[in-house]
């Protein structure tokens, strides 16, 4: 969390511009697996607090379970810090030299990329031994039922920060002339498949036409 707040810090000295990200698939793939995200630390505290209730006082069960609540907290606090430093840094870039020459926050990007990188990871290939500590210690199904829907979402977002973070790692130090030259020419590049969609399209409808006619002379026929 330290990370992201200090990303957050020098990324913001940078110049508010259009989106870097043309489409926002990216930005609303973000959004949906930093709910899911939440939603399953919100479970884990949930169902974790009501179990470490019941356990008796001292036991080191009850305290293993009052730091993983703790740690699903600052989860939380640090997934959305994060998920902010991210969304922000699609919208800048770097208007003068020094900034280009410089790099503020490029620095942390590049540590918060390694680190989702390798939670990612940690999670891809240990999810049989993931929060054992929850499993072992919730009762109610419906909470089993929406960790186990929720983890891979929360795998998805480490993956998909990856993601967006190593395309700010670079792309929020281009110039606005450059970010602007660049939209236009992926609007071109659609608009251009649409024109060839609709061409296509035209000359199916017209290959398709003599058939029309003879279907139609055939059902007159019957």
């Amino acid at each position: 969390m330290g990370v992201s707040c200090a990303a957050l810090r020098s990324t913001r000295k940078l110049k508010f511009t259009a989106n870097l990200i043309s489409e926002g698939a990216d930005e609303k793939l973000l959004y949906v697996t930093y709910f899911c995200h939440v939603l399953y630390d919100s479970i884990i505290i949930i169902g974790l607090g009501n179990a470490v209730r019941g356990m008796p006082s001292g036991s080191d069960q009850k305290l293993l379970g009052a730091f993983r609540i703790i740690l699903a907290i600052v989860e939380i606090c640090e997934v959305t810090v994060q998920t902010y430093v991210i969304q922000d840094s699609f919208y800048r870039c770097s208007e003068g030299v020094m900034e280009k020459e410089k790099k503020w926050g490029q620095t942390y990007l590049g540590c918060l990329l390694v680190i989702n990188m390798s939670l990612w990871m940690i999670l891809s290939f240990q999810t049989k031994h993931q929060d054992y500590m929850v499993k072992k210690n919730l009762s109610l199904w419906l909470h089993k039922t929406f960790l186990y829907t929720a983890f891979p979402m929360v795998v998805l977002f480490r993956f998909h920060s990856t993601v967006c973070l190593s395309v700010s790692f670079n792309g929020i130090y281009q110039d606005e002339v450059t970010r602007f030259a660049s939209m236009l020419n992926t609007l071109h590049k659609a608009r251009a498949r649409l024109q060839i969609h609709e061409h296509d399209v035209a000359n199916d409808a017209l290959a398709l036409t003599p058939l029309s006619r003879h279907g139609a002379a055939a059902y007159a026929a019957l």
